[in-house]
């Protein structure tokens, strides 16, 4: 189980669609796929090609270090 916020309104029907389309992938990647570490899947799903073609393009963004 997880937790994700949308932070738009669902009730325009291409949200709607958005967030079936989210929600179908998050399922895939932290549920179905079985990984060991799902969200360092995810991380490298980022920068492969796959995430070009799918209808969702996921980032990644390394938390910087203060130093």
């Amino acid at each position: 189980m997880y937790i994700v916020e949308f932070v738009i309104s669902p009730e325009r029907s291409y949200e709607d669609e958005m967030i079936k389309a989210v929600k179908k992938e998050l399922d895939f990647f932290l549920i179905e796929k079985g990984e060991e570490n799902p969200w360092a899947y995810v991380e490298y799903h980022c920068g492969t090609v796959a995430n070009l073609y799918s209808n969702v393009h996921w980032s990644f963004f390394p938390k910087k270090h203060k130093m």
